[in-house]
């Protein structure tokens, strides 16, 4: 969720997107939030899933916590196997 969004900074509440993924995510609003990328103002990021491909593809719940080197602790989120559309070309760049 953006600072836009009244979106505050907490782990679950980040990404790490190329400049080229984020202006994917910002010009295609409605396909950023199929895939948990953008979410609403209204979302908690803590139960909104994400559909990330790593550590494999697949829809995953973001921690608030990090671990020892400071990445995002996942888990996965039970219940979606569709995969949404992803940003054309970088596909290879999609993990938390």
């Amino acid at each position: 969720m953006s600072r836009g969004r009244l979106g505050g900074w907490a782990p679950s509440n980040a990404l790490r997107a190329c400049h080229t993924c984020h202006e994917w995510i910002t010009t295609h609003p409605q396909l950023g939030e199929a895939g948990g990328w953008a979410l609403g103002s209204d979302a908690d990021p803590t139960t909104s899933p994400v559909f990330l491909l790593h550590p494999y593809p697949g829809w995953f719940l973001i921690e608030d916590e990090l671990d020892d080197g400071g990445d995002h602790l996942v888990r996965e989120y039970p219940g979606r196997l569709d995969a949404p559309q992803l940003p054309p070309g970088r596909v290879a760049q999609w993990a938390a």
